[in-house]
């Protein structure tokens, strides 16, 4: 009478239905036999790391013949299930660390797109403020003036500015130093009106 297969007898000893094939109760008595005491919420990431190295065929199940090959190569020593629940830790480690990383990516993701839609508002806000603020100017142009040049450069830059889209959002100061510049032309030609009224108003010689 020959000796029993004692891989053969390895793996019925996990096959506790004998269906052939070990499944999630059974998988976990194989990671006892490697020295790792797997928690309920870590099975899953073990269970995936074991597959990738053993699941030969990839159909999701672990049958006896893939099992003859891990048996060789990871449960006939301590050395080499001690090795072997070292490499699947590893695995786990860094599936749950990429985890994580992809769960923190998406964060500042989410972060930069919420900044760049509240910088699109601010410079849409700016926009308009400059626009108004050049129609102002426009209803208020005197007939003839010193700063008609200057009048008509800032009403330029403005239109620039404004014609600028997306690159203007980005471009907080510029917005700034063009209503600064609007608002000290608009303030110039106030005191020019002033002094032409106050000119006007002095009697002739004769």
């Amino acid at each position: 009478m020959s000796d029993p297969d004692p891989v053969r007898a390895a793996f019925d000893k996990f096959d506790a239905d004998g269906s052939g094939k070990l499944e999630r109760g059974e998988l976990m008595r194989v990671f006892g036999a490697l020295g790792l005491d797997v928690l309920d919420e870590e099975f899953v990431s073990y269970a995936k790391a074991l597959m990738e190295d053993y699941d030969a065929d990839e159909n999701g199940e672990f049958d006896f013949q893939e099992f003859t090959k891990m048996h060789a190569q990871c449960l006939e020593t301590e050395a080499t299930r001690k090795a072997y629940a070292e490499e699947l830790q590893g695995a786990v480690g860094g599936l749950v660390s990429g985890a994580v990383s992809a769960i923190l990516d998406e964060e500042k993701e989410q972060t930069a797109a919420a900044l760049k839609i509240q910088t699109v508002h601010r410079g849409k806000a700016a926009r308009r403020e400059l626009q108004k603020q050049k129609e102002e100017l426009d209803d208020e142009q005197p007939e003839e003036s010193d700063g008609d040049a200057v009048d008509t450069s800032v009403a330029e830059i403005v239109d620039a500015l404004s014609e600028e889209g997306a690159d203007f959002d980005d471009d907080l100061e510029a917005q700034t130093a063009a209503a600064v510049k609007i608002q000290a032309v608009h303030r110039g030609k106030q005191a020019r009106k002033e002094l032409q009224k106050q000119k006007d108003e002095q009697p002739e010689e004769s």
